[in-house]
This record gives C-alpha cells, sequence and structure tokens, in this order.
C-alpha cells in the first residue's frame, strides 16, 4: 500500500470527540511517542488498534490497543513535500 503522508509531510491535527475506522490519527504512545497511525478497528470505549500505511510501519501488535484519551487529534489536512 502507497503511503498517504511521506516523510517530512506537514500535517493539521485536531481533537476530535469520537474517532472511527479509517481515521488517520496523531497518539501519544508510551513507548513509541509521537506518532500517526490509521485506526484499524476497535471503539471509543474499549480502544483502538492502529496500523501505518506503509509496510515498514510497527504492527499492529507492536502498537498495542490504543485508549481515546491516548489520540491526540484526527488529521485533518497533509500537505506533502514535492
Amino acid at each position: 500500500m502507497m503511503p498517504l503522508i511521506h516523510h517530512g509531510a506537514f500535517l493539521i491535527i485536531r481533537p476530535a470527540l469520537l474517532y472511527h475506522i479509517n481515521d488517520v490519527v496523531q497518539v501519544a504512545h508510551p513507548y513509541y511517542g509521537a506518532i500517526v497511525k490509521r485506526i484499524v478497528w476497535g471503539d471509543n470505549t474499549t480502544g483502538f488498534y492502529l496500523a501505518g500505511d506503509s509496510n515498514a510501519s510497527l504492527s499492529v501488535e507492536q502498537m498495542g490497543c490504543i485508549s481515546s484519551n491516548q489520540i491526540l487529534g484526527k488529521v485533518c489536512w497533509i500537505i506533502n513535500p514535492k
């Protein structure tokens, strides 16, 4: 899969009340720090599982379950470098 966000991209991120599958979000991961991933399953109550678009990305297992309070916001705008 071709990554939606390229290295060096500028992102506009906004907090949301609810997050959904396929949303691209920034999270505060306890081990990996601030990281941007796509929600692949889960919900706002039980937590989310995230994956990257790149084959070289961290796996769902490496990321673990992410609670909604760890989500910093949803990516609303992407400006990729030329």
